[in-house]
């Protein structure tokens, strides 16, 4: 475990925190849609469990919205820093595969997680015990069949729709999902799914959008939803326990 908190730490430094990334913007409107969306499946009396502070753009907006708010986060580096800006949020330092909640959350957030774990599917059945019988575990990944995927593969820039860039591997992407296989995997774990949604409908990588006014980079995520969800950069599921 002392490995992966390192590794935890590097990802948080070299990422989350630094300021070298040229795509971060592209990505905070992205997690600013996504967190607009998933607002409207919480209700106030919830309780959250947040997996990973990342960027904190999550915690900062749900959290000024609804009082029973958690966060686990491994990297100690992010715990520090997210434990002083947001103290009426209850932070939790532990990593995913050794904590036990005192009781379980009516809604769990796992917000571009299993693209990170080693072993997506014995984690999924750990958090089936995190979820109450009412409750719901909301899922976020990156989309292998996205329409920029499909176009590169078109033109001949990636061999295959699952190929990971060096943007995924700089961040710590181990796989890139579809919907069928992020299906499989909730259902292996006892989940049945409530709704399957794309996220952010982009015709071209990152790196080829960085010129764009945030005006359109807001068009491509609020236009996703006329799309099918195969088509989104991410994906979202609602599941709960069967």
């Amino acid at each position: 475990m002392n490995n992966l908190g390192a590794h935890l730490d590097l990802i948080a430094a070299n990422y989350h925190l630094s300021d070298s990334m040229q795509d971060k913007h592209i990505e905070e409107i992205s997690q600013v849609f996504a967190v607009s969306r998933i607002a409207q499946d919480i209700k106030p009396s919830d309780s959250i469990l947040e997996l990973g502070y990342g960027d904190g753009i999550t915690t900062q907006i749900l959290s000024e919205q609804f009082e029973n708010y958690s966060v686990i986060e491994g990297s100690k580096i992010l715990f520090d820093i997210a434990s002083k800006l947001f103290p009426r949020v209850n932070f939790i330092h532990s990593f995913f595969e050794v904590y036990e909640p005192s009781q379980p959350y009516n809604k769990v957030l796992a917000l571009h997680v299993f693209e990170h774990v080693d072993n997506p599917i014995e984690l999924l059945l750990k958090l089936r015990s995190w979820v109450s019988d009412n409750g719901e575990l909301i899922v976020i990944v990156p989309n292998s069949q996205s329409f920029h995927r499909r176009l590169a593969l078109e033109a001949g820039l990636i061999g295959s729709l699952d190929e990971l860039s060096s943007r995924d591997k700089m961040v710590g992407h181990l796989r890139v999902y579809n919907l069928s296989t992020l299906t499989d995997h909730l259902q292996s774990a006892g989940f049945e799914i409530i709704e399957s949604t794309g996220l952010f409908f982009k015709p071209f990588a990152n790196s080829q959008l960085l010129h764009l006014d945030k005006n359109i980079i807001s068009a491509m995520n609020s236009v996703a939803v006329n799309f099918p969800a195969e088509f989104g950069a991410n994906l979202l599921i609602r599941a709960r326990k069967c």
